[in-house]
């Protein structure tokens, strides 16, 4: 995350204990719908980079 910070734009991290690269996309779908919306609604990606 830090090397994704560095670029200065929008960086959200986050983890999902237990998650898997095959599992994630059920896992997170709320989160990522949501976040896609709010990209179409011209809202501000948000970050969690320090």
């Amino acid at each position: 995350m830090n090397r994704a910070c560095r670029f200065g734009k929008p960086v959200e991290y986050t983890k999902y204990q237990g998650a898997t690269h095959q599992t994630i996309p059920n896992v997170a779908e709320s989160e990522y719908l949501g976040w896609i919306a709010d990209r179409f609604a011209g809202k501000p990606a948000p970050s969690n980079c320090a």
